[in-house]
């Protein structure tokens, strides 16, 4: 059952992208976002890179299991729940959110 709350989460974030980052992206064709682009592709590759070397250390396990490992109770509480709000932000059709946006 939970699959399917993870799913509306996903499908909310991805059409979220789709409709946002094309309005920011003409917006501020004038002021880099073309180099912005060209910018991020090797970069978002060599991160996700790094980020699948460094999960594939830990075998079997999400990051609240290895926070439990590597991290004290006081610092991974805290930082787990500031990754579960930036995780609903980047979902989020509310101004206050996507405070990057300007206006619908």
């Amino acid at each position: 059952m939970a699959r399917y709350f993870y799913y509306i989460i996903l499908l909310n974030m991805a059409l979220n992208i789709i409709l946002n980052v094309p309005m920011v992206l003409i917006q501020n064709r004038f002021n880099g976002s073309i180099t912005s682009i060209l910018i991020s592709i090797p970069l978002g590759t060599l991160l996700a890179y790094l980020f699948t070397k460094g999960m594939s250390r830990f075998p079997y396990q999400g990051l609240p299991e290895i926070f439990k490992e590597v991290m004290p109770g006081y610092i991974r509480v805290p930082f787990l729940f500031f990754l579960a709000l930036m995780w609903l932000a980047a979902g989020s059709r509310h101004p206050c959110c996507n405070f990057f946006l300007l206006c619908y």
